[in-house]
């Protein structure tokens, strides 16, 4: 296959192996001497584009510091919660209390020590 057939052609779907993300805009090629592949360089409005992206993360990373800031607002919030699961346990551990005052009613004749294989049929 020559090195021509590699080339990603302007309004085609072929990509070569060395320039996976070219840009269909770009017009500017260069040849690498090694393996004599051309490979297509970035257009102006490809690195505009880029550009903007930039902008945007730093946006996003704005975003995100406000979005630390509510998570701190939301932390402070947390140990009234705590609060709330601590009365929690306490009920739980009344409720323990309870199920332990039920267990003495319990007639001796349904109670047994003896596994269910040593009974006798």
């Amino acid at each position: 296959m020559s090195t021509t057939s590699f080339i990603r052609c302007l309004g085609s779907e072929e990509v070569s192996p060395m320039s996976r993300r070219a840009c269909p805009d770009s017009e500017e090629m260069s040849t690498m001497s090694r393996q004599g592949f051309r490979i297509q360089r970035t257009c102006q409005r490809c690195r505009a584009r880029s550009s903007g992206f930039r902008r945007r993360v730093n946006d996003v990373a704005h975003s995100t510091s406000g979005l630390k800031s509510y998570v701190n607002n939301v932390v402070h919030q947390v140990p009234g919660f705590r609060r709330g699961v601590t009365d929690v346990a306490k009920g739980l551990s009344g409720f323990r209390r309870g199920v332990t005052d039920v267990v003495p009613g319990v007639p001796d004749s349904d109670v047994s020590t003896m596994s269910r294989i040593a009974r006798p049929a």
